[in-house]
């Protein structure tokens, strides 16, 4: 199988069903690694029953930077805009819960993703992603 025909989620899969029968290869198929390989097919079923392979490849609906923006109608730093913020790590745990957001609403347009993310910055989930995004407590910076 060439892993450059499949797509990042299945190689994602392949690769996470390899490291889980690895430690228990005793140099031939067994019963054990017939069980992994079962639970892993599984687990790709469902992902097919619900359609999630169309959802993941959607491009976000609204952008970080340039180069997040995959289609023509985002601009770059729009999500800073839109939230009045500075470059941070803040901006991937947002981007993190609009991906999330996106997948749970694959119909959802640009406008409501506009919405929601606006509607949930000024809610308590702010505190939320804030925290999300803090340095670790007890670690210092270098000089």
């Amino acid at each position: 199988m060439q892993l450059d025909c499949v797509r990042p989620w299945e190689r994602s899969v392949i690769w996470a069903t390899v490291l889980d029968i690895l430690p228990n290869w005793r140099g031939q198929w067994d019963n054990g690694a017939q069980q992994v390989l079962n639970r892993y097919r599984s687990f790709v079923d469902l992902i097919t029953r619900l359609n999630l392979p169309a959802s993941i490849d959607i491009p976000p609906l609204v952008s970080v930077s340039c180069k997040a923006a995959r289609t023509a109608d985002l601009q770059g730093k729009e999500l800073q805009s839109l939230l009045n913020i500075k470059p941070s790590r803040l901006l991937a745990v947002i981007l993190d819960a609009i991906n999330i957001w996106q997948l749970d609403h694959p119909e959802a347009r640009k406008e409501q993703c506009i919405s929601w993310v606006k509607e949930t910055w000024g809610g308590e989930r702010r505190t939320e992603w804030e925290a999300s995004a803090a340095p670790p407590t007890g670690s210092k910076r270098k000089r």
